[in-house]
């Protein structure tokens, strides 16, 4: 059975890696590709003693015959040597084409982990600074469908959890604000979300100022970056695209107007369009956008003690204002962390992770008796936080 987290004296500890072909050992993924190498190697090498001048002789000026070694002997001669040195140099010349080949299979792939433990196993529980690591938030940063769910994750932590947060906590915050940092100012893009992530940073770190981990220094630094992070954030300038010519966003019918407006989630980002022009102010006020923006962020009973869900002629623009002001919204997320009911492994949604129920027999039938064991529960945010309590809140 496959080992996902910590060190156990009964397991050798393994670390698996997702292929095309499934989930594999990363240490058996390594030695292939060592093999491999190596095999090419000699196979070039044998080949380049197989070109090497047969044993027929050449003339010289002065009429002599100089013998050149018959060509079976220098391969036998070569081959019975130690021909280390000749590998080696020729493995170096075709690793890098191998390596990166293989380069998504030989990366850990940090995409799962184990929260919690049995009782009788020993190996170590992971904290929310480890587990930022191990789900690899910076990367995550980087794919579109994760980007909302992971800032909203650290808006949290900022505002939340700062305080109560260890150094190695903090530090690996601290780089995944930073690779967020890299990402908007390349796209321009969601510069909302991060300048919330640090302007919530720096108001902790001045509550924190006196029970800080560290030294002075350790927070002069923190909050010095901190500081130009944001100044880098308010450089960011949009201007708007010259005209060259080519198709505008405006040109587009208004059906695939009113489509693209029906794929925003987030009642801030339609208000900002209802901002821009007079145009995209009549799509943005439809009342069948708001009637699904609705449906989406609230629920049937909530949405009825208001009017009808089938009401087409009500202000649903209204109606969304008045259910934000009672009720939280419904966070709705591309990519979410899930946690598998059976092996409670906690994973991306469209990254999966090896379960241990495809190790159970063919003839089993324990996940018939019980089938909320094979179902995935979304985690929002919030609930992924309250797998980690904070210090103060343990008893």
């Amino acid at each position: 059975m496959p080992y996902y987290g910590g060190y156990d004296g009964e397991s050798p500890g393994n670390e698996w890696v997702k292929t095309a072909s499934g989930w594999k050992k990363l240490i058996a993924l390594r030695e292939n590709l060592h093999r491999h190498i190596k095999r090419i190697a000699r196979e070039r090498f044998q080949n380049s003693c197989k070109e090497w001048p047969s044993g027929e002789g050449t003339s010289s000026g002065t009429g002599s015959h100089h013998q050149e070694p018959a060509r079976d002997d220098v391969t036998i001669l070569a081959l019975s040597q130690d021909c280390d040195a000749v590998v080696k140099q020729a493995e170096e010349e075709i690793s890098q084409e191998l390596r990166q080949k293989y380069e998504e299979f030989d990366k850990p792939q940090a995409s799962f982990a184990m929260i919690s433990r049995s009782v009788g196993g020993r190996g170590n529980y992971f904290t929310l600074g480890e587990i930022i690591s191990k789900l690899d938030f910076a990367s995550g940063v980087e794919d579109r469908r994760r980007f909302n769910y992971v800032c909203r994750i650290l808006e949290l932590i900022v505002t939340t959890r700062f305080t109560s947060l260890s150094g190695l906590a903090q530090k690996n915050l601290f780089y995944v604000i930073e690779e967020t940092l890299h990402v908007v100012m390349k796209n321009q893009h969601n510069t909302g979300q991060l300048r919330r992530i640090l302007c919530g940073a720096i108001v902790a770190m001045n509550k924190s100022r006196s029970s800080h981990i560290g030294c002075p220094a350790t927070w002069n630094n923190r909050m010095g970056l901190l500081q130009c992070w944001l100044e880098k954030l308010n450089s960011i300038k949009i201007t708007e695209r010259e005209e060259d010519g080519e198709m505008m966003l405006l040109d587009l019918p208004d059906e695939v107007l009113g489509r693209i407006l029906h794929h925003l989630n987030d009642a801030r980002d339609i208000i900002n369009v209802d901002k821009s022009c007079y145009h995209l102010h009549l799509l943005a006020t439809h009342n069948l956008l708001w009637r699904n923006l609705c449906l989406s962020h609230f629920t049937e009973y909530q949405i009825t003690k208001l009017c009808p869900v089938d009401d087409y002629e009500t202000d649903w623009k209204g109606v969304y204002r008045k259910l934000y002001k009672r009720h939280p919204a419904k966070e709705v997320y591309a990519d979410v962390l899930q946690i598998c009911g059976f092996c409670n492994c906690l994973f991306w949604m469209n990254g999966g992770h090896p379960c241990t129920k495809e190790l159970l027999p063919p003839d089993d039938t324990s996940l018939q008796d019980r089938p909320e064991l094979t179902v995935n529960i979304n985690l929002s945010p919030q609930q992924f936080l309250d797998l980690f309590p904070s210090p103060h809140l343990i008893k």
